[in-house]
């Protein structure tokens, strides 16, 4: 249901606000426009482009692209090759790019060890070796080949896992959509991910609060956000908190993870990744980031023009994503999971 407008923001342009429920999370659209109906139409094209990106990369809906492509992989003889649509072609493209930009430490590919882990988070319960070994030699990203609208799988039970980016990219396909109609004066979020459209008049960016350390930012029309971290989700394992981000190299939630926010400049300031949007690539980044020390993250700064990395002490206590400055803010409870990330604000 789309919402009512809120105040007037310029003598010309309207602010409206429009909220739905996608990727199991709260989507927002904030839009500067003249009149109701163009911003009504806009932004419902924009909420399809959210819906088609879950329609793809969902691992929580038996109907989405990437779980009829596990199950045709499991009665397929190897290796297996298969047509991908445009949305998870983009996916991985900008998922393999950021994998080889951290070392490794995001891995789309995943999915049987975060599948493992969920189920046995739901029970209670700890994953036993022989469960533990099976999921392992199916997950990584190293078992598949990406072409242009085409992928090679080399391991049968592998999952795919996009609960590190798909948000990111759904905010940047809406912000797209919501320029192809004209209403590039936008912001779009999704939980803890946000793309950046065009400036509000009178000012040079949006104004963001990022949640975790108070800190505001004005932020450049073009580019992206992403919070991550183990906040209000995270593994038990023998008595021992652990982040629900996975290390690929072990298949187990680090520790002490902390929280990361991670900003990245325009398109045209950057020189890495341009198979991602800026909010996509926030999204990835961010994940990545809660797994490496202050040294590596450092050194992903300096490989990576155009990139902010802001980090705060994992605490204990639930958070809000970053928002734009004065506009409402939802908090989910402690515990409660985007569906599609499996935890807020960045799942995996």
């Amino acid at each position: 249901m789309l919402a009512a407008p809120l105040a007037a923001c310029a003598p010309s342009l309207e602010r409206f606000e429009f909220r739905e429920v996608h990727m199991g999370c709260d989507a927002r659209i904030v839009l500067l426009a003249r009149d109701r109906s163009g911003a009504v139409a806009a932004a419902r094209a924009a909420f399809d482009r959210i819906a088609e990106v879950d329609a793809a990369l969902s691992d929580w809906r038996v109907d989405s692209e990437i779980e009829r492509l596990g199950a045709e992989l499991d009665r397929s003889p190897l290796p297996f090759a298969v047509a991908t649509s445009p949305v998870l072609t983009a996916a991985l493209r900008c998922s393999m790019c950021v994998r080889a930009s951290t070392s490794g430490r995001f891995d789309p590919a995943l999915g049987a060890l975060t599948r493992l882990w969920r189920r046995h988070a739901r029970e209670g319960s700890v994953p036993s070796a022989d469960e533990f070994e099976r999921a392992r030699s199916a997950s990584g990203a190293e078992h598949i080949e990406v072409h242009e609208g085409r992928l090679v799988i080399r391991v049968h039970g592998l999952r795919f896992d996009f609960g590190g980016i798909g948000k990111g990219m759904a905010a940047d396909l809406a912000l797209d959509e919501l320029r192809r109609r004209n209403h590039g004066t936008a912001l779009v979020q999704i939980a803890g991910d946000a793309a950046i459209g065009d400036a509000p008049p009178g000012r040079a960016g949006w104004r963001v609060r990022i949640a975790a350390s108070g800190r505001l930012v004005e932020l450049a029309p073009g580019s992206g956000i992403s919070s991550s971290g183990d906040r209000e989700q995270w593994i038990e394992v023998d008595g021992e908190r652990r982040s629900h981000i996975l290390e690929p190299s072990t298949g187990v939630g680090s520790r002490g993870a902390p929280g990361v926010t991670v900003i990245v400049s325009p398109r045209e300031r950057r020189s890495a990744c341009d198979a991602c949007g800026a909010a996509a690539l926030a999204d990835a980044l961010a994940t990545a980031a809660t797994l490496m020390n202050d040294a590596e993250r450092d050194a992903l700064v300096a490989s990576l023009p155009g990139i902010e990395v802001i980090v705060t002490p994992s605490p204990r206590a639930p958070e809000s994503p970053p928002d734009p400055a004065g506009a409402t803010r939802t908090t989910d409870p402690p515990g409660v999971a985007c569906r599609a990330r499996a935890t807020w604000p960045d799942p995996r």
